[in-house]
Formats: C-alpha cells, structure tokens, sequence
C-alpha cells in the first residue's frame, strides 16, 4: 500500500461508516479519494481534513437548536 494513503475498505472500518457514506462522502466533494489503478484510496491527508470538517457534537458546541 501507498505510504501516507489507505484503501477505502480500510478508511471506512477505522473511521465505523459504510462503504456507501464513504461513497456519497466522495461525491458530495466531501471527502477527497485517489485511484490507483482499480483501487481507490484516501490519503491521510484528506482523511485528517474530512473528519476535521465533520460537524461538532455535544454539549459545549453551538447549537441551531433552540432551547
């Protein structure tokens, strides 16, 4: 495997999302995937900058939601 890269199977069993949302995560332009020959492949790099962008979680994180 590619130094500083993952196979997609491998981002989705260490990141707990289905091939699917890794899939419609890549085509929303979301989350920035590599093909190398047949395989596609997630850079550290993009998967460090996905999770970065994911929306925060929690009581001490703002909230829409009114109270």
């Amino acid at each position: 495997m590619l130094e500083g890269a993952v196979s997609l199977d491998r981002f989705c069993a260490e990141n707990s999302v289905s091939r699917a949302t890794c899939y419609r995560e890549i085509s929303a332009g979301r989350l920035e995937a590599r093909k190398v020959g047949r395989k596609t492949v997630i850079t550290k790099a993009a998967a460090k900058a996905w999770l970065e962008a994911l929306p925060k979680f929690g009581a001490d994180c703002d909230s829409d939601v009114a109270a």
